[in-house]
C-alpha cells in the first residue's frame, strides 16, 4: 500500500491490511469474520475505496453481508461523522420508494399531510445505501441517474432543485449486466453505479471460514444471554462444514442461535443441530468436506466427478448381480448405507431406502461402459448443460444447483461455448 493512500486513511484506521496482525484488527472493526483469501480480498477492497467518494456496487447472494460492507466503507471514510442512511428498494412499492429517496412536499399526493425529507437530504454529506438496486423501476432509474450525474434532485411535487452531497453505495443479488442485456436496467445507470465493485462470495465457496463464524456467533449469543460458552464437537462441525448454506452467513447465524436456544448443553453434538442441516448433509455424506485451513477451493470438481463415475460403475455391477436369473430381487427397495453413524443407530429414525430400477443402459455394454471413456471436461460440460435445461436457462439457479459461483459458471459457459 503506497504512502499517499496511508496518509489519506482516517484516524485509527490500520496502516496496512497486508500484515496479519493489522488485518485481523481491521477485520474485527469491519465485522467480516474469516481468513479465506476471498474475505481477505474484500478487506483490501474496503481499505482501498473507503477514503474516497467513489460510488461502490456491492454484489453477492442474499445473506452474504452486503450491508455490513457498506457500513464498513462509511465508518472508515471521512464521512463517518455524517449519517449512514439505508433503503431496501425491493421491500417498497414504486411510489413509496420515490418518496423515500427524494422526499415530498405537503399536499403533493393524498397522504402527504406534511413535508418530508428523502434519504438524500437526510444523509447530508454522509452515505446513502440502496439495497437491491436491481429492483428499481425504469422511471426511478432516470431520477437516480440525474442524482449521480448532476448531483441534484427535486422532492415529489417540488419545484426547487436540491443539492445531493451524499456518497452512493448500492448492492444487489442480481446480475445487473444481464438486466442491461434484457433491457430492464439502463446501461448508463449501470456504468455510473459500477465504478468500483466489491463481490462477496457465498459461504459455500469459503467454508474454511465456518469454524470462525460459528465461534463468533456462539460467543456473542452466550455473552448476550449470560450463558456458558459450549464446545462444538468435531462431529457437529463436520455437519456444518458439509452443509451448502443457501442462506449464507445469515442462515448460519440463525442455525447457531436456534441450536443454542433449544439445547443448553456443554457440548454441541449432531443431534443438537436443526433437522434441515442433518437431513441434507445425510444425503451427500460421501462428498469431500472442507475443513478449516484446507480451503473450499480444494474441493475440485474433478474429485466429485471421479467419485460419481466410480459410483455409477459400482451401481451397474450391483444391478447386474441383483437381476441375474434366480436372484428374484429386481425392483426391490434396499436400505441405504449412507447414513451417518449417529442416525443409522438411532431407534427413532425411519429407514431410508433407495429404489433400484433396472434398464439396459446400465449394463456394462451400455451407458456405464461409455461413461468410463468420458473425460472430466465432458462430464463437466454435460452437467452444466443439464443444469441449464433443468432451470430453464436461469444461470443463477443453475450455478446454485451445481454448487459453484455465478462467475465460475459464466467462465465455464465461455470455455465450453454454451449459450
Amino acid at each position: 500500500m503506497d504512502t499517499s493512500f496511508q496518509q489519506g486513511l482516517p484516524e485509527g484506521f490500520p496502516r496496512s491490511v497486508r500484515r496479519p496482525g493489522d488485518r485481523q484488527e481491521f477485520a474485527r472493526r469491519v465485522g467480516l469474520i474469516g481468513q479465506s483469501p476471498a474475505i481477505q480480498q474484500v478487506l483490501v477492497s474496503i481499505a482501498q475505496i473507503a477514503p474516497t467518494s467513489t460510488t461502490v456496487l456491492i454484489t453477492g447472494e442474499t445473506g452474504t453481508g452486503k450491508e455490513i460492507v457498506a457500513r464498513a466503507i462509511h465508518e472508515l471514510s471521512p464521512r463517518r461523522r455524517d449519517p449512514f442512511v439505508a433503503l431496501n428498494i425491493s421491500a417498497l412499492n414504486e411510489g413509496t420508494v420515490e418518496s423515500e429517496l427524494f422526499g415530498h412536499e405537503k399536499g403533493s399526493f393524498t397522504d402527504a399531510v406534511r413535508e418530508k425529507k428523502g434519504i438524500f437530504e437526510a444523509a447530508g454529506k454522509g452515505t446513502v445505501f440502496l439495497d437491491e438496486i436491481g429492483d428499481i423501476s425504469p422511471a426511478l432509474q432516470v431520477r437516480l441517474l440525474r442524482v449521480l450525474e448532476e448531483r441534484e434532485f427535486k422532492r415529489v411535487g417540488g419545484i426547487e432543485p436540491l443539492h445531493a452531497e451524499a456518497r452512493v453505495i448500492t448492492a444487489t443479488n442480481r446480475d445487473l449486466a444481464e438486466l442491461v442485456s434484457a433491457g430492464t436496467f439502463r446501461a448508463d445507470l449501470y456504468w455510473r453505479l459500477h465504478v468500483f465493485e466489491i463481490h462477496l462470495p457465498p459461504l459455500r465457496e469459503r467454508k474454511e471460514d465456518i469454524p470462525l463464524l460459528v465461534e463468533h456467533f456462539v460467543e456473542r449469543f452466550c455473552a448476550e444471554n449470560n450463558r456458558a460458552v459450549p464446545v462444538v464437537s468435531k462431529e457437529a462441525m463436520e455437519y456444518l462444514l458439509s452443509y451448502d448454506w443457501p442462506g449464507n452467513v445469515r442462515e448460519l447465524r440463525t442455525v447457531v442461535e436456534r441450536m443454542l436456544v433449544l439445547s443448553d448443553v456443554p457440548v454441541v453434538r449432531p443431534e443438537n443441530l436443526p433437522d434441515i442441516v442433518r437431513d441434507k448433509v445425510s444425503a451427500s455424506r460421501l462428498l469431500p468436506v472442507a475443513s478449516r485451513g484446507s480451503g473450499a477451493e480444494k474441493m475440485e470438481l474433478g474429485i466429485i466427478y471421479r467419485t460419481l463415475l466410480e459410483l455409477r460403475a459400482d451401481m451397474a455391477d450391483l444391478k447386474q448381480i441383483l437381476t441375474a436369473p434366480g436372484n428374484g430381487v429386481a425392483g426391490r427397495s434396499w436400505p441405504s448405507t449412507s447414513l451417518p453413524p449417529q442416525e443409522a443407530s438411532s431407534p427413532a429414525s425411519k429407514p431410508h431406502v433407495v429404489d433400484i430400477e433396472v434398464s439396459e443402459e446400465d449394463t456394462p455394454s451400455g451407458e456405464t461402459a461409455h461413461a468410463r471413456t468420458l473425460t472430466l471436461r465432458d462430464l463437466e460440460r454435460d452437467a452444466i448443460r443439464q443444469a441449464l435445461v433443468a432451470t430453464k436457462g436461469n444461470r443463477r439457479e443453475a450455478a446454485r444447483s451445481l454448487g459453484i459461483g455465478e462467475r465460475t459458471l459464466y467462465r465455464k459457459l465461455r470455455e465450453y461455448n454454451l449459450s
